[in-house]
């Protein structure tokens, strides 16, 4: 039972190295696609990470779904910026 449990244990630590690869790509091809807004991207994927992550029973899909959050925060700060000029 111990054997199984330590590579049990392995295991998520591989799911969570690539659990954290994953959200750090999603992270990079947003700044590629927004690069004047580094900060604004890593701050809203970390708050919308820690808000889905502990619900999330199947983390594959999960930096596409914030991916698209993020961009949706971005076409509405940029609406609003535009409006405001």
């Amino acid at each position: 039972l111990d054997s199984r449990q330590g590579e049990w244990a392995m295991h998520q630590d591989d799911l969570d190295k690539a659990n954290r690869l994953n959200h750090e790509e999603a992270i990079d091809r947003l700044c590629e696609e927004y690069p004047d807004r580094r900060e604004f991207i890593r701050d809203s994927y970390s708050e919308i990470l820690k808000r889905v992550a502990a619900d999330a029973t199947v983390h594959t899909y999960v930096p596409i779904f914030i991916s698209r959050e993020v961009k949706t925060l971005l076409k509405m700060k940029e609406l609003t910026r535009s409006s405001l000029s």
